[in-house]
C-alpha cells in the first residue's frame, strides 16, 4: 500500500525525503520475504489483491484530503461513508447472497452454515469491521496517508505471523529474516519521523531539493542579475 500512496503523491507533484523511500523499501521487502512461503500462486487472486491494495491506498489518500477540505469530524465522515456503502452494497447483497442463503434453503451453497449461524457471523463481522473503520478513521485524521499506509503494512505483517501460528506452519529462517527486515524498516521510518515537526510526510524535502543555503544563494544571484 505505501507504494501506491507514494505513486499517487508523485502524480500530484509531491515529493518525499530519500530516507522515506529507503525505509519503505525495507518494509515492503520484509513483508514480501515473510509471505514468500505460500504454497500456491493464483493469477486472478494476485490481480484482485493488487486492486484491493490500490483501492485501499486511494481510500486513505482521498479520505485525508476530504477530512481537510470538508472540515468534518472523523466520525461524521465515517457516518457518511457507512451510509453510502449501505446504499450501494445492500441491493447487491440481497440479490446475490440473501436470496441464495435464506430464500433457497433446499439448494444451499456448498459447505453452507445454518442461517442462524450466518446471521451471528454477519453481526460479529459487521461489529468488527465498524470498530476497525472507526479506529482507522481516527488514526487517519492524526496521521499522513503514508503513515497510515505504513500502519496497514504492519497489520498485514502481523496477520501473516498470526496465520503461521494459528495453522502451525513451520517458521523458516526466511520468515524470520523477512520479519526482521520489515520491523527494521518500520523502526527506521519512525526514527526518521520522530525529530520532524512537520504535519505531513508530504512536507519533507525530496532527495533532489537543494539545501536552504542554495535557495538563498540562487535568489541573491537572481536579484543581482536584475540589478545589473
Amino acid at each position: 500500500m505505501p507504494v501506491f500512496v507514494v505513486f499517487f503523491s508523485l502524480l500530484l507533484g509531491q515529493r518525499f525525503h530519500c530516507k522515506t523511500y529507503g525505509a519503505l523499501t525495507m518494509i515492503i521487502t520484509g513483508v514480501a520475504i515473510t509471505s514468500r512461503g505460500e504454497a500456491s500462486f493464483n493469477g486472478l487472486g494476485f490481480v484482485a489483491a493488487l486492486g484491493s491494495t490500490m483501492a485501499g491506498a486511494a481510500y486513505g489518500f482521498i479520505m485525508k484530503k476530504a477530512l481537510i477540505i470538508m472540515k468534518l469530524h472523523e466520525f461524521q465522515m465515517l457516518t457518511l461513508i457507512s451510509g453510502l456503502s449501505l446504499v450501494l452494497l445492500l441491493p447487491v447483497w440481497l440479490i446475490v447472497d440473501f436470496r441464495q442463503i435464506f430464500l433457497s434453503p433446499d439448494n444451499p451453497p456448498p459447505n453452507a452454515a445454518a442461517p442462524t449461524k450466518i446471521i451471528y457471523l454477519l453481526l460479529a463481522d459487521g461489529l468488527s469491521r465498524y470498530l476497525q473503520n472507526s479506529l482507522g478513521v481516527m488514526l487517519l485524521a492524526r496521521l499522513t496517508p503514508l503513515g497510515y499506509s505504513v500502519g496497514n503494512v504492519l497489520k498485514r505483517l502481523f496477520s501473516i505471523i498470526s496465520s503461521l501460528l494459528f495453522f502451525a506452519t513451520p517458521v523458516t529462517l526466511l520468515h524470520t529474516v523477512g520479519f526482521g527486515i520489515a520491523m527494521s524498516g518500520l523502526l527506521a521510518y519512525n526514527l526518521m519521523r520522530a525529530p520532524s515537526h512537520h504535519d505531513s510526510d508530504l512536507a519533507e524535502p525530496s532527495c533532489r531539493d537543494p539545501a536552504p543555503e542554495e535557495h538563498i544563494h540562487a535568489a541573491a544571484a537572481h536579484t543581482s542579475a536584475h540589478t545589473v
